[in-house]
């Protein structure tokens, strides 16, 4: 064989095997071929530093399943969640007048103490273990007192009994003609009611009641009863 192409071939040889070794020495895999382990975790490893870590999701038993959460990002059960207004207080036919709101009225007008009694209350929540229980005796007891004197229980009308937090709050409608008779005056039924059963719910030195002509000629009746405190 020629000595020219024997050099030839051997400078071939060097070159590919120098590109070889250099290839080897930064890690980086030779066209056509798979790249090692350890540059594949390293690969890998980059990718994730590079993107948000996902925190698995707990399971009950403390374990973790898969990714569920984006690191960083807020999610419903950690951003601050709005304050929402309490429910407001019903507001019978008849007595829109009765309630305006507090900034509107002097703190002399006669209504003030009504008002302000009606929006705190208002402010509350409803108390789930006493408030619908407390409304149905109140209502019953009243009732109760009606009938027990061969009254029809219409003789006062309770369109509104709502109870939250600290106390109740009573608008019922009654008749001018029964107006300080103690068997059917709202008045003179409420205390007894409060010396029955609701005994020990209610601060009886506290409770307030308010009257006024309803558009139509009628009695308006507004009883706040705050709540005895334990």
């Amino acid at each position: 064989m020629n000595r020219r192409i024997v050099w030839s071939i051997a400078g071939v040889v060097l070159i590919v095997a120098g590109f070889w070794l250099t290839t080897r020495l930064r890690g980086s895999p030779m066209p056509g071929t798979t790249p090692a382990p350890s540059v594949a975790r390293d690969a890998a490893a980059a990718a994730t530093s590079a993107s948000p870590t996902a925190i698995p999701a707990a399971r009950p038993d403390g374990e973790r399943d898969g990714p569920t959460e984006v690191a960083g990002a807020r999610s419903p059960s950690t951003a601050a969640s709005a304050v929402l207004p309490a429910d407001p207080i019903d507001i019978a036919p008849g007595f829109e007048g009765k309630f305006p709101r507090s900034e509107t009225i002097s703190d002399t007008d006669f209504r003030w103490p009504l008002v302000r009694q009606h929006e705190k209350l208002q402010a509350e929540p409803r108390d789930p273990a006493w408030s619908e229980r407390t409304e149905t005796a109140l209502r019953q007891g009243i009732e109760h007192e009606l009938t027990a004197k061969g009254f029809d229980t219409q003789r006062i009308q309770l369109p509104v009994i709502e109870c939250r937090t600290t106390g109740c709050e009573i608008q019922a409608i009654g008749f001018q003609a029964d107006n300080s008779k103690p068997d059917v005056d709202l008045q003179m039924i409420l205390p007894r009611v409060l010396t029955g059963p609701l005994s020990g719910e209610f601060d009886r030195d506290a409770y307030s009641m308010s009257l006024s002509d309803t558009p139509d000629g009628r009695i308006a009746i507004i009883g706040m009863l705050p709540r005895k405190k334990p």
